[in-house]
């Protein structure tokens, strides 16, 4: 699986970073025979970071998903944020500043997929949408996880709430991982995510998801189950990538910054399309 904050190397030194308590602030060790909670004598709280809004996190992408991104997969993160409308938990953009896949908290919740299938060359390129109905509330805590697979794309919304839409994929569509991922980027070019996230994976399987709240990020009263898998040594399941082929973060920025036009493309039946995000300003680290 892909730890993308881990992948970030955010720590408390990070500009616009700081250490805090996450989704619990004591959680338990283990449980007993009956399935009791015990818990330690000292604290034992969640680790997550409080991210400022002037911070928009990146990395290239080639250096998380080295040669492709998934077809099925599951992205699960768990987040508080101060206010919930208009921005994406994660974004991928090609080298050009092409929006490849947006996971968007607004009004509603809108997941996006360009169609890189070069099966039939009026879909190709397309940007592939399923909009959710939203229950995300400032200052609350939330466990957030998308199921990717096949033609269908599903959210879970903590723990208890489910929604499906048809995601009418090519079997052949792929991402262009040639740019960057950001995390907590604004939609309307002003204020980034503001608030704390604990957790952000991007996970080879569309099973995962729905096991989001009880082998990842599960209630207070139960551990980690697999904390030195999942916490400590989180890896990348792609092949090393061609460093040579790889545009530096300073070629990448230099065309973002310079494209900012909006795109509107019309819709089909199989299809639909949406505005690509004007691309902001924005700060590498």
């Amino acid at each position: 699986s892909a730890d993308l904050l881990e992948k970030l190397a955010i720590d408390s030194q990070t500009n616009g970073v700081r250490k805090t308590t996450g989704i619990c602030e004591k959680r338990a060790i283990s449980n007993d025979e009956q399935g009791n909670a015990i818990y330690s004598d000292t604290p034992n709280p969640d680790k997550a970071w409080r991210l400022s809004d002037s911070l928009l996190l990146n990395i290239e992408t080639r250096d998380v998903f080295h040669t492709s991104f998934p077809h099925d997969f599951s992205i699960l993160v768990t987040f508080k944020a101060e206010y919930v409308k208009y921005f994406n938990l994660i974004s991928i953009y090609s080298r050009e500043g092409v929006v490849q896949l947006s996971f968007t908290i607004s009004d509603n919740i809108t997941f996006s997929w360009r169609d890189n299938s070069e099966t039939t060359a009026s879909t190709r390129n397309s940007l592939l949408t399923a909009t959710f109905t939203s229950r995300i509330k400032d200052n609350e805590w939330h466990r957030l996880a998308v199921s990717c697979k096949g033609d269908s794309i599903t959210l879970l919304t903590d723990c208890n709430t489910q929604q499906t839409k048809p995601f009418l994929r090519r079997k052949d569509s792929s991402l262009d991982l040639s740019g960057v991922t950001f995390v907590g980027q604004s939609t309307n070019a002003t204020k980034n995510f503001d608030g704390i996230i604990q957790q952000l994976f991007v996970i080879p399987t569309s099973e995962a998801a729905y096991e989001q709240c009880v082998d990842y990020i599960p209630d207070c009263e139960s551990p980690f189950p697999y904390e030195d898998v999942i916490f400590t040594e989180p890896t990348t399941f792609y092949d090393n990538a061609n460093s040579e082929t790889k545009p530096s973060t300073e070629e990448i920025s230099e065309t973002f910054t310079k494209n900012t036009t909006t795109v509107i493309t019309s819709s089909t039946d199989n299809y639909n399309f949406t505005e690509i995000p004007v691309f902001p300003d924005v700060r590498f680290i």
